[in-house]
């Protein structure tokens, strides 16, 4: 291929995709060599297909979808490094996007391009569009697997899958840590390596859209507690939450409480802080959402549910868990 490419990669958590297109697409107008905008979209449902495919009627040249089991589990800061690195020999320049949720063709002329546009494996004998796709090639979406990139599962550090150096701690298991028993910040580190596993490359707009969220109780203690497990909240890039408890004590504003009377949430990962784990807030968390929790009661409805759960202060556990945090982060 003799133009220059331009590269667009974007992951389940990047609908809000279009502004970086349109920069892309606004570099291809203005180069003065050959060049062409090619979207890879990221993710094994359908939400993928969807971006690749509007990516297709805002003028990307090229749009592939790429899914692969072996992601399941990775987060979308690790997994974009790793595929930045693998298609920089076909890209010339790469931009990745950030997180929102709409991606959907804007009006009923792109609901009918819509409809046209369809992956390689959809394009069948019997497919009525067949038509289209000789006329149009342009509207065809492939398909690529990590085998494609030559990505394999030894490329994919375990620690980014939430799996500890010792194998002692996966997001799917039970694990308690009481603080006044420790002798060293080995589970601090566990927990940074997840918060930078699930970490946003920019901060969502809205609570409901996070992709990490950091949720603050009673147990916070007061509006100044608060206001540092805001700033911690903010610098690994995840929304702040509530429970009604916090916000009825005035240490929070009301648009921060998460239940059935607020915010409903499903992240990646929730960092759940001085919170009790009452029904009413824990019905305003996507079932099977990952739960760390840090209580001074290992007996509170949410350490019982919690994945990691911190028996210890918050004021005692987020400094530590921020300081391997930045750690890693400058890696």
């Amino acid at each position: 291929m003799d133009k220059r490419v331009i590269g667009v990669v974007v992951t389940d958590h990047s609908g809000d995709f279009l502004p970086t297109l349109e920069a892309a697409l606004k570099l291809r107008d203005e180069s003065v060599e050959p060049t062409m905008v090619a979207l890879c979209s990221i993710g094994g449902d359908n939400s993928a297909a969807e971006r690749a495919r509007e990516g297709l009627f805002r003028g990307a040249d090229y749009a592939a979808v790429l899914s692969d089991p072996l992601f399941e589990g990775v987060g979308e800061m690790a997994l974009l490094h790793i595929i930045e690195e693998r298609v920089k020999e076909r890209f010339d320049t790469i931009v990745t996007s950030g997180q929102g949720t709409d991606c959907r063709p804007r009006n009923a002329h792109l609901v009918l391009r819509y409809k046209r546009a369809t992956t390689l494996a959809e394009r069948t004998e019997g497919n009525p569009y067949n038509y289209l796709y000789n006329k149009h090639p342009h509207l065809t979406i492939d398909s690529w697997s990590a085998a494609d990139l030559g990505i394999t599962a030894d490329d994919l550090p375990k620690e980014l899958m939430g799996e500890t150096s010792d194998g002692i701690f996966g997001l799917g298991e039970h694990t308690v840590v009481t603080l006044a028993e420790q002798s060293d910040t080995l589970w601090a580190r566990d927990i940074a390596r997840l918060l930078i596993a699930n970490r946003p490359q920019r901060l969502s707009r809205r609570l409901r859209e996070a992709q990490l969220v950091v949720g603050g109780g009673y147990g916070v203690g007061s509006a100044e507690g608060f206001e540092s497990l805001s700033e911690f909240a903010s610098e690994i890039k995840a929304r702040m939450g509530a429970t009604r408890a916090a916000v009825d004590a005035e240490f929070c504003p009301a648009k921060l409480m998460i239940g059935p009377t607020g915010e409903r949430i499903h992240p990646k990962l929730y960092l759940a802080c001085g919170i009790s784990g009452q029904v009413q807030h824990i019905a305003g968390i996507a079932e099977g959402t990952p739960i760390i929790a840090i209580n001074t009661d290992p007996e509170a409805p949410i350490m019982e549910i919690a994945n990691y759960a911190i028996v210890g202060t918050v004021e005692e556990a987020v400094p530590q868990i921020l300081e391997h945090y930045r750690e890693l982060r400058n890696k």
